[in-house]
């Protein structure tokens, strides 16, 4: 193994062998998991000895070969693997995890970690995950949660674009201290659809970060921030057929219409469960909540632009 490292994700500091896309030199109060970088053969003989293994989780390629496999057992713990993604075989109580990143182009290990490994070792060490980007925008951490393709990922670029800084793409990490929410920011990687991304002019599309590749979608390497804040304002993306018009409406959610929005709901034990209501409800009485109505003339600029006039009112 290399020197120790002590570099940051959703709530965590891992230890040992690096990992990409993590941020650097933060400080020790976040818990620490110890990652042993191998190769796929050692995580598939550590599985090995899985004397239970269950299945939770899978996604397929449309010929119905599996393209994204998770795996439980009481005793190993969790198998995480995807089709030229990597591997990774993650401590039942997520304090350490070896890791089997594929060779080639960084973007394709950091996706695996980003949106599945990382955030089943954040929530086994007791963070809630609600899907969700983050963006920074002055003193304000604000959330933009949506349906996939509803613009989640074009809207929070936008946001980045007109002056916000990344703090999450697709998962923000949450913990519950003295009765406030506190995000901790996520894995430094953003992806955007071509189009979108080559809509967004110069000098914004470089505020985004390092162009790492492209598959269906660029896949960046924004800078990463440098710490936990309070969540300040969560943003609900919505289309359809009956929105006439874009426009930015309050939001009263429940805690039961939140727990919807959840990430990795196939991780499910009793006491995530307690934490997720918790959270939830903490969410639901101190954090703003805005539903933003995408009509045919919510072009993504438009809808950053609408989302920061809203910021710039809240206390």
């Amino acid at each position: 193994m290399t020197a120790a490292v002590a570099d940051a994700a959703v709530g965590l500091r891992f230890t040992g062998d690096p990992l990409p896309g993590l941020i650097a030199a933060v400080g020790d109060e976040l818990p620490a998991v110890s990652v042993e970088r191998v190769d796929a053969r050692d995580v598939d003989d550590g599985w090995k000895a899985a004397s239970s293994p269950q299945l939770i989780f899978e996604r397929s390629y449309g010929d119905g070969r599996p393209f994204l496999r998770v795996e439980r057992d009481t005793h190993v713990g969790y198998r995480v693997w995807a089709d030229e993604h990597g591997s990774h075989l993650l401590s039942a109580d997520g304090h350490s995890c070896r890791s089997a990143l594929p060779d080639g182009e960084v973007w394709r290990g950091l996706k695996l970690l980003a949106a599945q490994a990382l955030p089943v070792l954040s929530t086994l060490r007791g963070r809630e995950v609600l899907h969700s980007a983050g963006v920074a925008i002055d003193d304000h951490l604000i959330g933009v949660v949506a349906a996939a393709g509803t613009g989640k990922s074009t809207t929070s670029c936008n946001l980045i674009a007109q002056g916000g800084r990344f703090f999450a793409d697709d998962v923000l990490a949450l913990e519950l201290v003295d009765g406030q929410v506190l995000a901790h920011p996520g894995t430094r990687l953003l992806n955007i659809y071509s189009h979108e991304y080559e809509s967004i002019p110069e000098p914004g599309r470089a505020r985004l970060g390092e162009r790492l590749g492209e598959s269906d979608k660029v896949h960046l390497a924004p800078e990463g921030f440098p710490g936990a804040l309070p969540l300040g304002g969560l943003v609900f993306l919505h289309r359809g057929p009956e929105v006439a018009a874009t426009a930015l409406h309050p939001l009263a959610a429940a805690p039961a219409q939140l727990l919807g929005n959840a990430f990795l709901p196939y991780l499910d034990p009793p006491e995530r469960l307690r934490g997720q209501l918790d959270v939830m409800s903490a969410l639901a009485q101190t954090v703003p909540l805005v539903r933003l109505e995408i009509g045919s003339d919510g072009l993504p600029s438009t809808l950053a632009a609408l989302v920061r006039e809203w910021v710039e009112g809240l206390p």
